[in-house]
């Protein structure tokens, strides 16, 4: 019998973060990670030694950062790790620089992988992470769009899958979104058409895990993100949903104050400069408009779905 993957949790992954020193330490022999560190900086999560880019990165026109998003991949790898379970591939549609793909293959939770992401710089830097973690024949990372399919893979006669969910879901705002970041006028766009892809091609045995932000209403306990998906999906499929709770909202973004997950509608202004005049007029009326459709609150939620 296959053995299951060790157990992990927040305080062991992070143990095996490097310090700044134990990081520089590490650097000096490797010529391959030096190369990039002029453009990207480094950071240790889950395991691993990722590049990513800056707060301010220096960009070519036309390019678009890549959003690291390394509490989102430890909130995936923990719920991966919570099944207790060995898939032969897992398939991440929203690959970005390899954050959460990376770390299932390095805990031993899938045996290779496939990853695509609509933006090439992402691309670039996943491969950037891959060689640097030693995982450059065991994942095949693509350019690809998922709102018009699922990256292209094979699978062998019996073999299991574990797709990986975590698109953009900021809800669109009048000045527009890059398409890195933007999850439509409700924020569940992409992550809807995406489990409408995988439900067509998903078998017995295989498993979907996802991150989101959605909106609720707590007065009737009704989450938009788990109505949306079983008008979707129908009896066909087991769909299990729960708040992160043991997450803030907005963390380490920019210095904005966190807030409890839920959170209500009303709180959205604090993510707004006081200056930003703008920007506040935009989130009081993305206020307006959740509670004018009865939502009254808005979650970071994980979640589990499998064929019956």
């Amino acid at each position: 019998m296959e053995a299951k993957p060790q157990i992990l949790d927040r305080e062991s992954l992070a143990a095996q973060e490097m310090s700044g020193d134990e990081f520089m330490r590490f650097a000096e022999g490797r010529e391959d990670l030096r190369a990039h560190l002029g453009r990207f900086e480094a950071k240790t999560a889950n395991g691993l030694v990722y590049l990513c880019d800056p707060l301010k990165p220096v960009l070519a026109p036309g390019e678009l950062a890549v959003y690291p998003h390394h509490d989102e991949a430890t909130d995936l790898l923990l719920l991966a790790n919570s099944l207790g379970e060995r898939f032969d591939f897992a398939v991440d549609p929203f690959g970005g620089g390899g954050h959460s793909m990376l770390p299932i293959l390095k805990h031993g939770i899938a045996g290779r992988g496939v990853s695509h992401d609509i933006n090439p710089r992402a691309v670039l830097l996943a491969q950037a992470n891959a060689g640097v973690n030693g995982f450059e024949g065991q994942v095949q990372l693509l350019q690809g769009d998922t709102r018009v399919g699922l990256p292209q893979f094979a699978r062998g006669e019996g073999e299991r899958v574990l797709f990986i969910a975590n698109p953009p879901f900021a809800l669109k705002s009048k000045g527009g979104l890059d398409p890195m970041r933007d999850g439509g006028e409700n924020g569940l766009d992409l992550t809807l058409a995406y489990l409408g892809h995988v439900a067509r091609c998903m078998e017995v045995g295989d498993c979907v895990i996802g991150v989101a932000y959605s909106r609720l209403n707590s007065a009737a306990s009704v989450v938009e993100l788990e109505r949306e998906v079983r008008r979707l999906v129908g009896d066909d499929f087991d769909f299990e949903i729960e708040i992160v709770g043991e997450s803030t909202l907005w963390r380490n973004y920019r210095g904005v104050k966190e807030e409890p997950n839920p959170m209500f509608v009303t709180r959205m202004f604090t993510k707004a400069h006081p200056d930003d005049a703008e920007a506040l007029y935009q989130y009081c009326e993305a206020q307006h408009m959740h509670l004018e459709q009865g939502w009254d609150q808005i979650g970071y939620f994980r979640y589990v779905m499998r064929r019956r």
